[in-house]
C-alpha cells in the first residue's frame, strides 16, 4: 500500500511540475529542471550508506522520508508566493492543427515511453542487486548507484543542447539506443567496470528520455500539457508495473539476471527502433517541428 501512494504521489508531482513550468523554461532550462532527479539520485546514493549505519532499513526509509519531506517543504516555501501570479503570466501557444499526424506522433511516442518505463524500471529495479554478483569490491552497489546519479543531474542538459542540433525524434531514438547498450554492457561482460560503465549510461539516458518525451509532446500539443503529461505517465507507470511482475518471474525461476536485463535491453532497444519509423510515416510537411 505505501509502494502504491508513494508511486503515485510521485506520478501526480511529475504531471503537475511539468506542466507548472514547461511553458516558462527554455530547452536548456528544462534540462536543469530534469536534471534534479538524477541529483536526487545521488543524494540517495550517498546518504543511504550513511544511514544504514545507525540502524536497520526500517530507519534508512524513515530518513529518507525525513528528508523528502524537508525538501517538498523548502520547495513549497520557496514556491508559494510567485504560483499566485504565475497564470498571469503564462504565454498561449498557438494551437496545433489536430491532424491525424499530430495524433499518429503520440502514438508512436506513447507506445516508445511505456516501452521506455518497462525496460527503464527492470534495469532500476535490479541494477544494486545484480551489481553485488558481479564483484566483491566493497560498497559496489552504492557506488553504482552513486554514478547513475552523478551522470543523471547533468545529462538533461546536454540533451537538450543535442536535440537543438538533431532535432527530438532522433535525439529520443539515440538515447534509448544509448540505454539499451548501458543495460546489456554489465550482463555481456561480467566485471566491475562493465557495472561502472552500464551505471553510467543508465544515469546518463533515462531523466533524458523524460525530458525530450515530454517536450515532444508539448510540441505537439502546446495547450494541453498536463493532459498529454498525465497520459504519457499513465503508460510509463504502466511498464513499470509490468516491467518487475516479468523481470522477477524470470529472475526466480533461472536464479539468474541474464535474461531479464537482456529482456529489459531489447525492450527499449524496441521503444528506439519503433518511434523513427512510426513517425517518419506521419505528415512531415505539416509538421516542421518532426526532424
Amino acid at each position: 500500500m505505501l509502494r502504491f501512494l508513494s508511486g503515485f504521489a510521485s506520478a501526480v508531482v511529475f504531471v503537475i511540475a511539468s506542466s507548472m513550468i514547461m511553458d516558462r523554461l527554455s530547452q536548456l532550462q528544462a534540462g536543469i529542471f530534469y536534471g534534479g532527479v538524477g541529483a536526487g539520485i545521488l543524494l540517495t546514493g550517498v546518504s543511504v550508506p550513511l544511514l544504514a549505519k545507525t540502524g536497520d532499513w526500517i530507519e534508512v526509509w524513515k530518513g529518507l522520508g525525513l528528508i523528502s519531506l524537508l525538501l517538498g517543504l523548502t520547495a513549497w516555501y520557496l514556491l508559494r508566493d510567485k504560483d499566485k501570479h504565475s497564470g498571469a503570466k503564462t504565454a498561449q501557444s498557438p494551437r496545433n492543427e489536430q491532424t491525424s499526424g499530430v495524433r499518429r506522433i503520440l502514438i508512436w511516442l506513447t507506445i516508445a515511453y511505456g516501452l521506455e518505463g518497462l525496460g527503464y524500471i527492470v534495469t532500476g529495479t535490479y541494477l544494486v542487486a545484480y551489481a553485488k554478483t558481479v564483484s566483491s569490491l566493497p560498497n559496489i552497489a552504492s557506488l553504482s548507484w552513486i554514478l547513475v546519479g552523478i551522470a543523471g543531474a547533468p545529462s538533461c542538459i546536454l540533451w537538450s543542447k543535442l536535440a537543438s542540433q538533431w532535432g527530438k525524434k532522433w535525439t529520443l531514438t539515440f538515447s534509448m539506443i544509448l540505454q539499451s547498450v548501458g543495460i546489456a554492457i554489465p550482463v555481456l561482460i561480467h566485471s566491475s567496470t562493465a557495472v561502472f560503465v552500464g551505471a553510467f549510461l543508465f544515469g546518463a539516458t533515462f531523466m533524458g528520455i523524460t525530458m525530450l518525451t515530454v517536450s515532444f509532446a508539448k510540441d505537439l500539443y502546446p495547450q494541453s500539457n498536463r493532459k498529454i503529461i498525465g497520459l504519457l505517465t499513465t503508460f510509463f507507470g504502466l511498464g513499470q508495473i509490468i516491467g518487475p511482475l516479468i523481470a522477477g518471474h524470470l529472475i526466480s525461476g533461472n536464479g539468474s539476471y541474464l535474461s531479464a536485463l537482456i529482456g529489459a535491453a531489447l525492450i527499449v532497444l524496441l521503444g528506439a527502433v519503433i518511434l523513427p519509423l512510426g513517425i517518419g510515416s506521419a505528415d512531415r510537411k505539416r509538421l516542421k517541428l518532426i526532424r
